[in-house]
């Protein structure tokens, strides 16, 4: 189901250091996420917790399903203001032009959790296989 092949260094990093805070996100961004692309403040629904730059967060579903784990190009604090904005108002909005993705795409770990452990899923496939998977621990 999940592949054997070890991520890469840095995203090994990621899922090693505890997460600041979470990103909730809408359909569209799980999707994106999901197929391995950046996360912009669009797609956002809600922030919890207070980080800075660079911190470690995890991505919730709607469903509060925690879907990923990345780095964030922003603090807690100008997220707030952003969340749920096209890019383009991002300089009105906190004062300065930064990057687009709130979270870059090579600064995504793909997660799922099953039995309380985190399990990393290289592609879309293998989390539709693991959710389907009966669960031999019972």
């Amino acid at each position: 189901a999940i592949s054997e092949c070890p991520p890469k260094p840095t995203k090994k990093w990621i899922l090693s250091v505890s997460p600041k805070g979470s990103i909730t996100v809408d359909n569209g961004a799980a999707k994106a996420v999901m197929d391995r692309k950046s996360l912009f403040a669009a797609g956002i629904v809600s922030i919890n917790g207070a980080f800075s730059t660079q911190d470690a967060v995890k991505i919730l579903d709607l469903h509060e399903n925690e879907i990923a784990r990345g780095l964030v190009n922003y603090n807690s604090s100008d997220m707030k203001q952003i969340l749920g904005k096209c890019s383009k108002e991002y300089e009105d909005t906190i004062g300065f032009h930064g990057p687009e993705e709130i979270i870059y795409r090579y600064n995504i770990v793909r997660t799922s959790q099953g039995n309380g452990k985190i399990v990393v899923a290289l592609s879309l496939n293998d989390l539709t296989k693991l959710a389907t998977e009966p669960d031999s621990s019972c």
